[in-house]
């Protein structure tokens, strides 16, 4: 788990970064030792409506995100739904993201784990005069990565 240093010092090396590539591979680093390798950052609005507020910070595979967006997955992604009904972190195999998926949340969570994005974090992100965005980290072992949250904070 990170301590509030650790937290800090992102928070300042990512006010330092000069282009995005930078703040990436600040936060990959950040969560490699935690066991996370994929992520997204991302506000949950249509950007096609919202192109100027839109926030797309993607470190999944290139071929995930092609087939991703050609099969216009976002309109039935349960890991969004639920991002933009809740408040608090949340893994993806909690009982509520797994329980009542529907056959297209099936087949999208299926086709990921097929190109290695199988466990998650999401934090929901809300705050005032923004749209809503969220944090999904990803990794391969469920069993063996450690939160970047304490859910004692939450």
């Amino acid at each position: 788990m990170l301590d509030l240093a650790e937290i800090q010092e992102f928070i300042d090396c990512s006010q330092k970064a000069t282009d995005i590539d930078q703040l990436m591979a600040l936060f990959a680093k950040k969560i490699a030792p935690l066991g996370f390798d994929k992520f997204t950052c991302i506000t949950m609005a249509d950007p096609d409506l919202h192109k100027q507020e839109t926030l797309m910070l993607l470190h999944w595979p290139k071929e995930w995100l092609d087939y991703y967006m050609q099969n216009h997955y976002e309109q039935h992604d349960r890991i969004f739904q639920i991002a933009l009904k809740r408040s608090l972190p949340f893994k993806w195999t909690d009982d509520f993201v797994q329980k009542d998926m529907t056959k297209p949340q099936l087949k999208i969570f299926n086709e990921a784990a097929e190109v290695g994005i199988i466990n998650g974090y999401t934090i929901p992100i809300y705050g005032p005069d923004t749209l809503p965005a969220c944090v999904n980290i990803v990794g391969q072992d469920l069993d063996t990565l450690t939160p970047p949250f304490s859910p004692a904070c939450i």
